[in-house]
């Protein structure tokens, strides 16, 4: 919301570009994890400016302005966070290609698999849509609506072309894409 532009890499984390407008803008490479390569997959700003961070190996990290804190999610393996997104009530939902979905409510985690109704644990986007819903996209088994009660599951049975769901958006018209 300042002006500046975040992006992810594979292998080099994370850089922040300053100055987008000038003919020279400021790149810097921010310093997450010590210096250590890291693949940066996910990228979402709150309503208090953090910048939260889904990597593939190293969890979740939110940077504040001043300074990172590391979230390491208990996982058996690498959290591969694919996808961030905050809603209406100012919870961040985290994708997790290897173990389904969770909530941060800024103190508790709060996780959402097939165990739960999830459709896979395989997630790989996610879509905050003007009714307040959660869509959460999977590479193996469609895309999932959650209103914040039970998860509904679209898949290729229901007129889809793939399962395969790596991006979902609306539009204006309030269409799902």
């Amino acid at each position: 919301s300042d002006g500046n532009i975040w992006a992810g890499t594979v292998h080099f984390g994370v850089y922040k570009i300053e100055n987008i407008n000038s003919p020279t803008p400021t790149v810097t490479r921010m310093n997450c994890f010590n210096g250590q390569d890291f693949h940066v997959f996910a990228l979402e700003e709150d309503e208090d400016h953090n910048i939260w961070i889904g990597t593939r190996t190293k969890g979740l990290v939110k940077y504040d302005g001043k300074q990172f804190t590391h979230y390491p999610l208990d996982e058996k393996q690498p959290a591969n966070i694919r996808a961030l997104k905050k809603d209406n009530q100012g919870n961040l939902w985290i994708a997790s290609e290897n173990s389904g979905v969770k909530k941060y409510d800024g103190t508790n985690f709060t996780s959402y698999t097939t165990k739960d109704g999830l459709s896979s644990n395989h997630v790989v986007s996610l879509m905050l849509n003007s009714d307040g819903s959660i869509w959460i996209g999977t590479s193996d088994n469609g895309v999932n609506r959650y209103d914040g009660h039970r998860f509904t599951h679209i898949t290729t049975e229901d007129g889809l072309s793939s399962n395969a769901i790596w991006t979902i958006t609306e539009d204006a018209e309030k269409n799902i894409w």
